[in-house]
Formats: C-alpha cells, structure tokens, sequence
C-alpha cells in the first residue's frame, strides 16, 4: 500500500475517542482528558467524528499514553507492518495532542480560559493544511531535528491557532501556548521510539541524537533548565538545596510553609484598615491573571524575618507548577545585582545568568515567551549603601518598562518587587 499524504493515513485509521482509551486506564492522578483536548482532536479530524457530540466522552478516560495506543490500533487495523511515513503520519500528531491536553490540565490559567470549550457549537473536523501534507523522511527528519519550526509544526500549531481563536483567546498568548506545545512533544516521541523496531527506528538514530543536543541548548530547552535548576525545590544545585532547607533537617520550606496574610495599602504606604486582610499567594495570583492589572508593578512590603524571601521562591514555583508557560517565573536578588545598566534588558540579562537571555538580544520581545520578573529586596540595596541614584534610575526603568507592557500587551511581562516598609520612600512616584 502506498501512503502519500496525512489524510489517507487517519481515512485509513477512522476511529472513535473511545477506541483508544477505556474509563480505568489512569496512569497519573488527575489525568482524565480535557474537554479543550477532546475538542481539539475532533477539529483536528483525528478522533471521533464532527457529527458525535463533545460531552460524550467516557468518566475517567484518558490521553496519558494516547500516542502509542494510537500506533498500536493503527497497525491492528492494517494487519501489517507499519512504514516509517504511516509510523509519523500517526505519532507526531497524537503526540502533540497529548502535550495539548496535558498543559490544559497542568495550566491553571489555560484550565479557566479554555476549560469550558467552544460555546454554543461543536467542533468541526477540519485536516485542512495538516491532512494535505505529503509524507516523506525529508517532512519526518525535519520534525524530529526542530519541530516547532519545522512543516508539521507549523501545519498543527496553525490547526491549534485557529481551535484557541474560537474559544477566546487572545492573541498574545495563542502563540506562547502553540509554541510550548510544539516543543514538548518531544518527550513522548522519545519515549516511542523505545518501544520501536530497527524498521522505524534506525533510520532515524543519527537524526535524533544530533537533535538531542541542539535541542538542549534552545531558547525552550534552556528556559526549562533555568526553572528545573534555579526556581524548583527539587534543584540539584548544592547551592540553591540549603535555600530550600529548613536548619539543615531533611524537609524542606513547602513542607511547612503557612500561606502569609496580608493588608493592603493605601497609595501613601499606608494600611488600609477599612479592607479585610488578604492571603498574599491569592492577592498575588489575581493581581498577575488580571489584563487590566498589567501596566501595574506589584509591591509587598514587610518588616525584616517576616518572610517576604521565603514567599518569592515559594511564589515563583508555585508560578512554575501552576502557570508556565503562560507566566515563566524569573527569580532575581536584587542584592546580587553587580550594575545597573543604561538598559534595563541589559541590568536584567546579567542577573538571571541563563543561555536564553545570553545568546537572544529578542528574549524580551519573544512572542513564545512572558515573563514574570521576582525581585526580591529592594531595600536591601539602600541598605548596602549603593548610590541612591542608581536605585531610583533602575526603579524608574522598571516602571517605564511595566507601562510598556501595558501599551504593547505582545511584551506582557509583570514584576514584582519585595522591600520593607518605607523602602519606596521619597521614590515611589518612579513606579506605576
């Protein structure tokens, strides 16, 4: 049989949702599929048909594991060997969409946005661009070496851009989101091929190890590196592990951490005593989920030991587990800032030390990315004795810049900034 496009492979497949997952088949603690992933496998035109209606969907079906149940049903149905193109034409779109659904569900933010689906209509089946695709080892090798960029990539993140469209959101963060998505197929990929034959696999060898290293080193790949290193509890940084102990014991801060309560202040500094405390995590959250919030710089402040450290490394994983890619938690000391450059890309590019921000001159204008900027001690840096006029000039640059965001939401990054009280005194009108 000879195969030449994508369409003919999935004509061939022609299978329901169900036949590739039975309700019981959990892999993972909350891993039931979601309904934006349902949805988009049916306008994707890979699973189940644009007549049968989205709600139905089994309780406890799940995606976890959905590529290769999907290769595997393929091949039931040809009573056959698979090709490497039939193999691709299967695995790559799969793949992609159980990284889809997987950062639905890990999303907090994606999970509110687009968890209640396209409203009032059904999803329609559409391969379009996708299903025209001719498949050839030029198309799968390109996929496999940097697939966000590559044919197929692009062809899927267009099917995905239009789905996101439709259910509402807006247009600087459909891009973040395809392009997080493409990037993370790779792990399933790689982890289906070590259940291949020689047949599929060996043609591909030489390509994916030399795509494993240059992959690596990728604006995605290093940006995942940073937050596995610098902002997790679960570092294997020596370092950054004692920051994370408690006295030296064996457990560690999240283990007993107590959610801090806070007050809110007055545009004077002042506590507003006519507004009911806040729990700071959630004032926080709200404060970075709110577009309206975003030509805001976020401020706490707190006497010395009342845990405002603590709180940024805490609130920066919690970002990491909760909203990345959406917001990329960059967590910055502002006491280890050696100097403040004329710009502020520049002053920022020297603390987080990371190969994202060293090799890109864009990484602030990347339209994958949005970042939220954690600095935490401000007045520490009075209290160093560094020049007043240098803080004033950078705190100047951060609220020029947070005003920037707001006017070109393509920029969108948020900072936060911790201090004791009275550290913005006397320069607070530098900051929106």
């Amino acid at each position: 049989m000879t195969v030449n496009k994508f369409k003919q492979v999935w004509q061939l497949l022609n299978t329901d949702i169900r036949d590739l997952g039975k309700p019981g088949e959990i892999a993972e603690a909350g891993a039931e599929v979601s309904k934006a992933g349902l949805e988009l496998a049916i306008a994707l035109g890979l699973l189940g048909t644009p007549a049968a209606p989205v709600a139905v969907i089994p309780a406890g079906l799940s995606f976890v594991g959905l590529t290769r149940k999907g290769v595997n049903l393929y091949r039931d149905k040809v009573k056959g060997k698979t090709s490497l193109e039939e193999w691709a034409a299967i695995a790559f779109p799969l793949a992609y969409l159980e990284r889809f659904d997987t950062l639905v569900r890990e999303n907090d933010w994606l999970e509110q946005k687009i968890g209640s689906g396209i409203s009032n209509q059904a999803a329609k089946s559409q391969l379009d661009q996708l299903g025209e695709l001719q498949l050839d080892q030029k198309l799968i090798e390109d996929a496999l070496t940097y697939f966000p960029e590559s044919r197929l990539g692009q062809a899927l993140n267009q099917q995905l851009s239009d789905y996101l469209e439709k259910v509402g959101l807006d247009q600087y963060s459909i891009p973040i989101v395809t392009g997080w998505v493409a990037w993370g197929i790779y792990p399933i990929i790689d982890q289906l091929l070590s259940y291949e034959s020689e047949t599929i696999t060996q043609p591909l060898q030489l390509t994916r190890t030399a795509a494993r290293e240059t992959q690596a080193s990728q604006k995605y790949g290093s940006i995942e590196s940073y937050l596995t290193e610098q902002i997790s509890p679960h570092t294997s940084n020596p370092l950054l592990q004692t920051q994370w102990k408690v006295l030296g014991e064996n457990f560690t801060l999240p283990d007993i951490y107590v959610p801090l309560e806070a007050h809110l202040v007055d545009k004077n500094g002042k506590v507003d005593k006519k507004a009911d405390p806040v729990t700071l995590e959630q004032w926080a959250k709200n404060q970075l989920t709110n577009p309206d919030k975003n030509g805001q710089v976020l401020f706490i402040q707190a006497g010395p030991g009342r845990g405002k450290s603590v709180f940024c490394r805490m609130f920066a994983n919690w970002v990491r587990e909760h909203l990345h890619p959406i917001w990329t938690p960059i967590l910055i000391r502002l006491r280890d800032i050696d100097a403040f450059e004329n710009n502020i890309e520049n002053t920022l590019r020297a603390a987080v030390k990371a190969d994202f921000v060293k090799s890109d001159d864009g990484w602030l204008t990347d339209r994958n990315t949005r970042f939220l900027f954690v600095l935490d001690g401000f007045d520490e840096l009075r209290m160093e004795g560094r020049t007043t006029g240098g803080i004033e000039k950078f705190l100047k640059q951060v609220g020029n810049f947070q005003t920037s965001c707001q006017q070109n939401p393509q920029l969108g990054h948020r900072f936060l900034v911790t201090g004791r009280e009275l550290a913005l005194h006397g320069i607070e009108q530098f900051l929106p």
